[in-house]
């Protein structure tokens, strides 16, 4: 990971074992005074004894006051020996339309001179059914990449690309967005869902654990600047 985002302020670890699952994930903080960026970033592995697995590979939420905050689920998974790479980067509760046109025409121009396949997350007929538990006003900005096999390079050129996307909003005027909206639901609602999305690849992991795992990611953390 080439980009820096500033002073490390805050570090967390999370292990869970139940039944034939262990789900680890480190989230860590960091805060850049000069540009007022705070970004969030998570390493995190959910598997079994049985060579399932889903890894996230540098998961983040970045958020400047005034803007919405960019997030992105990139990673690896082995269902059925089957893996796959996934990426998804979206601007949850983005209010200002010249924000969600700056975002999307960014990044559909550079996936295309990539010649990647990807789809608008707003394009409910062709994401990840995951994707889709999402409230549609929540995935107004933002696109899916998914490619067979284990790819990390990918993963690591299309995290750049998000952060570029998320530079030129940035350069527009600021607008105000319901932040807490977006983590609220991850934290109430999501956490619920994703237990119901893991049972169904044969993982155990509670809601509860997953509540925990949206509160150190999606919830704003107080520390001096």
């Amino acid at each position: 990971m080439n980009r820096t985002f500033g002073s490390r302020v805050g570090e967390y670890t999370l292990v869970s074992k139940c039944m034939n699952t262990i789900s680890e994930q480190t989230i860590i903080d960091y805060y850049d005074k000069a540009t007022k960026l705070r970004t969030t970033v998570v390493e995190k592995e959910t598997r079994d004894n049985q060579g399932t697995f889903i890894r996230l590979l540098g998961s983040s939420m970045r958020y400047k006051e005034g803007y919405p905050p960019l997030v992105f689920d990139s990673g690896i998974m082995n269902i059925h020996d089957k893996k796959n790479t996934g990426f998804s980067a979206f601007l949850p509760t983005v209010t200002a339309q010249e924000h969600v046109n700056r975002f999307d025409s960014y990044v559909q121009e550079h996936l295309r001179e990539k010649s990647l396949d990807f789809f608008l997350l707003n394009d409910t007929a062709h994401i990840p059914d995951y994707l889709k538990k999402i409230p549609d006003h929540m995935r107004r900005c933002g696109f899916n990449v998914k490619k067979e096999g284990e790819h990390p390079d990918l993963v690591e050129e299309l995290r750049e690309l998000a952060f570029d996307a998320y530079d030129e909003v940035l350069k527009l005027n600021p607008a105000p967005c319901p932040v807490d909206e977006f983590s609220d639901f991850m934290i109430n609602e999501q956490s619920r869902k994703e237990h119901t999305v893991f049972k169904g690849f044969g993982l155990s992991v509670p809601s509860k654990v997953q509540k925990a795992f949206f509160t150190l990611f999606a919830e704003g953390s107080e520390f001096e600047e």
